[in-house]
């Protein structure tokens, strides 16, 4: 029992420069590799109650992050705020997600995720206590307001991406969601949404991010087929072809096929079946 208690010291603590620092790296990496989900739970306890202390200390923002490539780090580009979130692994095939948004110059916010608990969230606006969940892979700005990329895994059959709008009100509170995102119509209202989600198959790669050659946000366009695994039912794939949004008088606005190479069928070998060796933020996996 003492020895367990030492180890425990050790690897929650340490002391550099007469200064107590919490080794968070531990727990991260314990909370994404772990090979059970208990301790994967417990990691994750332990992680955010040493976060929490290291914000409550006021020393978050300068936190070195180096000490957890687990996980995924963005900031604007005067370094005003941080975006950090991460997945951990739950049961199964069911994931959960962590995230802070973190100020330089005032309070740090937690985010809650809140995603089985929302309807219609293309048209939501939505704050810390009812977050989207999800790992923010990028962050671009245009015209004062910062546009967020988002992946996360529903379930075994099924992924989610989004591209929303980050902002802030007038007490210094994230609010994520605005009606910027436009898809023209010919015979109707525009359609205005809040952000804009894809629901994909868990077995396929879309491509979703801002592509500054073209000075756009450029995605994959989706079709629907029938599920590979047993249980799946219909689901979407990639077709080969592109669509976008480009940022016109302040608003996102969609671009119907941009470039093609259409297909009769879905392709399935390597791009969408296949298995990557990398994860979600391009680095190897570890077994």
């Amino acid at each position: 029992m003492r020895l367990y208690l030492l180890i425990f010291l050790a690897f929650s603590i340490f002391r550099l420069n007469g200064q107590e620092k919490y080794d968070i790296s531990f727990w991260s990496d314990v909370m994404i590799n772990a090979n059970v989900a208990e301790h994967r739970s417990i990691a994750v306890k332990n992680f955010r109650a040493a976060f929490d202390d290291i914000i409550a200390a006021g020393d978050a923002f300068n936190f070195d992050f180096t000490q957890t490539p687990e996980l995924s780090v963005l900031s604007d580009s005067l370094e005003t705020f941080k975006l950090v979130t991460w997945q951990v692994r739950a049961e199964g095939d069911q994931y959960d997600y962590y995230g802070y948004l973190i100020k330089k110059d005032g309070p740090s916010f937690v985010l809650d995720d809140e995603f089985s608990a929302l309807e219609d969230i293309e048209y939501m606006t939505l704050g810390p206590s009812d977050w989207l969940g999800g790992i923010y892979y990028n962050l671009i700005e245009q015209d004062g307001k910062y546009f967020v990329f988002s992946f996360r895994q529903l379930d075994e059959y099924t992924k989610f991406k989004s591209f929303d709008v980050l902002t802030f009100d007038e007490e210094g509170a994230p609010v994520l969601g605005e009606e910027v995102f436009v898809k023209p119509m010919n015979e109707s209202r525009d359609i205005l949404k809040n952000r804009v989600i894809f629901t994909y198959s868990a077995d396929a790669i879309l491509s979703l991010n801002y592509n500054p050659a073209m000075n756009m946000v450029v995605h994959d366009h989706l079709m629907e087929v029938m599920g590979q695994r047993e249980g799946q039912g219909p689901t979407k794939v990639p077709d080969g072809t592109y669509e976008g949004y480009v940022f016109q008088e302040g608003q996102w606005v969609y671009q119907e096929k941009l470039f093609s190479h259409t297909y009769d069928e879905a392709p399935r070998p390597n791009q969408i079946l296949g298995k990557s060796e990398r994860d979600v933020f391009g680095k190897e996996k570890k077994n």
